[in-house]
Protein backbone atom coordinates (compact mmCIF):
# COMPACT_ATOMS: atom_id res chain seq x y z
CA UNK A 1 0.00 0.00 0.00
CA UNK A 2 2.89 2.35 0.73
CA UNK A 3 4.22 2.00 -2.79
CA UNK A 4 0.83 2.98 -4.22
CA UNK A 5 0.71 6.10 -2.04
CA UNK A 6 4.23 7.07 -3.11
CA UNK A 7 3.32 6.61 -6.76
CA UNK A 8 0.17 8.74 -6.31
CA UNK A 9 2.18 11.50 -4.60
CA UNK A 10 4.74 11.45 -7.39
CA UNK A 11 2.03 11.71 -10.02
CA UNK A 12 0.32 14.57 -8.19
CA UNK A 13 3.62 16.44 -7.99
CA UNK A 14 4.12 16.24 -11.74
CA UNK A 15 0.47 16.92 -12.64
CA UNK A 16 1.01 20.66 -13.28
CA UNK A 17 3.83 19.81 -15.69
CA UNK A 18 1.65 17.25 -17.44
CA UNK A 19 -1.09 19.84 -17.85
CA UNK A 20 1.51 22.30 -19.15
CA UNK A 21 2.60 19.75 -21.72
CA UNK A 22 -1.02 19.19 -22.73
CA UNK A 23 -1.73 22.90 -23.13
CA UNK A 24 1.55 23.49 -24.98
CA UNK A 25 0.86 20.61 -27.32
CA UNK A 26 -2.65 21.84 -28.03
CA UNK A 27 -1.38 25.34 -28.78
CA UNK A 28 1.20 23.96 -31.19
CA UNK A 29 -1.34 21.67 -32.82
CA UNK A 30 -3.78 24.53 -33.34
CA UNK A 31 -1.23 27.22 -34.20
CA UNK A 32 0.88 25.77 -36.98
CA UNK A 33 -1.91 24.01 -38.90
CA UNK A 34 -4.07 27.12 -38.49
CA UNK A 35 -1.40 29.21 -40.17
CA UNK A 36 -1.11 26.68 -42.99
CA UNK A 37 -4.89 26.60 -43.39
CA UNK A 38 -5.13 30.40 -43.65
CA UNK A 39 -2.25 30.59 -46.12
CA UNK A 40 -3.77 27.88 -48.33
CA UNK A 41 -7.41 28.99 -48.20
CA UNK A 42 -7.10 32.75 -48.51
CA UNK A 43 -5.55 34.02 -51.73
CA UNK A 44 -2.96 36.70 -51.09
CA UNK A 45 -2.76 35.99 -47.35
CA UNK A 46 0.46 37.20 -45.82
CA UNK A 47 2.24 37.22 -42.51
CA UNK A 48 -0.20 39.75 -41.07
CA UNK A 49 -3.05 37.24 -41.27
CA UNK A 50 -1.16 34.30 -39.75
CA UNK A 51 1.07 35.86 -37.10
CA UNK A 52 -1.37 34.98 -34.32
CA UNK A 53 -1.41 31.33 -35.33
CA UNK A 54 2.37 31.24 -35.65
CA UNK A 55 2.79 32.90 -32.27
CA UNK A 56 0.43 30.35 -30.68
CA UNK A 57 2.43 27.53 -32.25
CA UNK A 58 5.78 28.86 -31.05
CA UNK A 59 4.45 29.53 -27.54
CA UNK A 60 2.99 26.02 -27.50
CA UNK A 61 6.34 24.46 -28.36
CA UNK A 62 8.14 26.54 -25.73
CA UNK A 63 5.58 25.66 -23.03
CA UNK A 64 5.73 21.98 -23.99
CA UNK A 65 9.54 21.81 -23.84
CA UNK A 66 9.72 23.78 -20.58
CA UNK A 67 7.06 21.60 -18.95
CA UNK A 68 8.78 18.45 -20.17
CA UNK A 69 12.11 19.50 -18.67
CA UNK A 70 10.47 20.58 -15.43
CA UNK A 71 8.62 17.30 -15.18
CA UNK A 72 11.80 15.31 -15.79
CA UNK A 73 13.59 17.30 -13.09
CA UNK A 74 10.73 16.79 -10.62
CA UNK A 75 10.56 13.05 -11.31
CA UNK A 76 14.30 12.70 -10.81
CA UNK A 77 14.07 14.56 -7.50
CA UNK A 78 11.25 12.40 -6.16
CA UNK A 79 12.46 9.05 -7.44
CA UNK A 80 16.14 9.56 -6.87
CA UNK A 81 18.35 6.85 -8.29
CA UNK A 82 15.87 4.02 -7.66
CA UNK A 83 14.72 3.68 -11.25
CA UNK A 84 16.37 1.07 -13.39
CA UNK A 85 16.91 1.04 -17.11
CA UNK A 86 14.11 -1.47 -17.51
CA UNK A 87 11.64 0.79 -15.68
CA UNK A 88 12.64 3.77 -17.82
CA UNK A 89 12.37 1.74 -21.03
CA UNK A 90 8.94 0.43 -20.00
CA UNK A 91 7.68 3.94 -19.25
CA UNK A 92 9.11 5.22 -22.51
CA UNK A 93 7.54 2.36 -24.45
CA UNK A 94 4.09 3.04 -22.98
CA UNK A 95 4.36 6.74 -23.84
CA UNK A 96 5.38 6.00 -27.42
CA UNK A 97 2.59 3.46 -27.88
CA UNK A 98 0.02 5.98 -26.66
CA UNK A 99 1.44 8.68 -28.94
CA UNK A 100 1.50 6.42 -31.99
CA UNK A 101 -2.02 5.19 -31.27
CA UNK A 102 -3.37 8.74 -31.03
CA UNK A 103 -1.49 9.80 -34.16
CA UNK A 104 -2.83 6.80 -36.06
CA UNK A 105 -6.36 7.57 -34.92
CA UNK A 106 -5.96 11.17 -36.03
CA UNK A 107 -4.66 10.16 -39.46
CA UNK A 108 -7.52 7.69 -39.87
CA UNK A 109 -10.09 10.31 -38.84
CA UNK A 110 -8.67 12.86 -41.28
CA UNK A 111 -8.63 10.26 -44.05
CA UNK A 112 -12.25 9.29 -43.43
CA UNK A 113 -13.48 12.88 -43.10
CA UNK A 114 -11.77 14.19 -46.21
CA UNK A 115 -12.68 11.30 -48.47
Amino acid sequence: MGQTKDQARTELKVLPYMLGKLIGGLLAVVGFPGAIFVLNRQPGAGLAEVWGYLLAGVIGVVVFVASSRGMARKVNETRGATTTRQEKAKTSLVSWLILLGLAGGFVLAVFLLTD
